[in-house]
């Protein structure tokens, strides 16, 4: 009766962010003990808490690779560092949309369970063709906070963007067909066609002439 009983308490993990936890070990009556003395005798409880491991916040994949305009696309992936208590709806969007498209668990979020909070949810990039010659382009995939749910640990908490690029498929220069054969004297003409390689930032304006005058003319637009 006089040697020491341990009681021994084990932490159970939650995988929530719900910072330190205070409870109480209840400590019951034996009222069924012949012991007068005893039977009916509740002990003191003993007070206790937990403290937490978890703390809110995303685990961003690294980006598969950039982009590239023939039809390339790029992944990444989110997940929460804890179990939130409400469902918790990142918005998600391309800084530059001329550069490329973006998709989550739908077309413009990601949406975070209490039962799928710790899956990984891809984000899909795709390149757009823009038919310019405007080399590699970098641009953010722009990560938003939830400012609605009701996890309180989630709600405002903003994860970080993520740094992509979209390499060029395009080169300028000057796409010209063969002519369309030789001219003769009696009012003969003949014809090739000009078009860029690329789509120009703003207008080009070639110069045409012939070299020998006395030949022949040339026009164009």
């Amino acid at each position: 009766w006089n040697a020491d009983h341990i009681v021994t308490l084990t932490a159970v993990d939650d995988n929530e962010t719900d910072g330190t936890q205070s409870f109480y070990v209840n400590l019951g009556a034996d009222n069924e003990t012949t012991d007068s003395s005893y039977a009916g005798v509740d002990p003191q409880d003993v007070a206790a808490a937990t403290l937490d491991d978890e703390s809110a916040g995303f685990m961003i994949s690294a980006i598969s690779g950039n982009l590239t305009e023939q039809g390339g696309t790029a992944t990444f992936t989110v997940k929460l560092m804890s179990k939130p208590t409400a469902s918790v709806n990142i918005p998600i969007y391309v800084s530059d949309p001329s550069e490329a498209t973006v998709s989550g668990d739908n077309a413009t979020h990601l949406s975070f369970s209490t039962t799928n909070w710790n899956a990984d949810h891809i984000v899909t990039l795709t390149a757009v063709d823009d038919n310019e010659s405007d080399g590699t382009q970098s641009f953010y995939v722009n990560l938003g906070a939830d400012n609605t749910t009701t996890d309180t640990s989630y709600a405002g908490v903003d994860p970080q963007d993520v740094a992509a690029a979209t390499l060029d498929d395009e080169s300028a220069g000057f796409m010209i067909s063969s002519i369309s054969g030789n001219l003769t004297e009696q009012g003969g003409t003949a014809m090739f066609t000009v078009k860029l390689m690329s789509r120009p930032s703003a207008s080009v304006n070639i110069p045409i002439s012939v070299s020998d005058t006395s030949e022949a003319t040339v026009s164009g637009d």
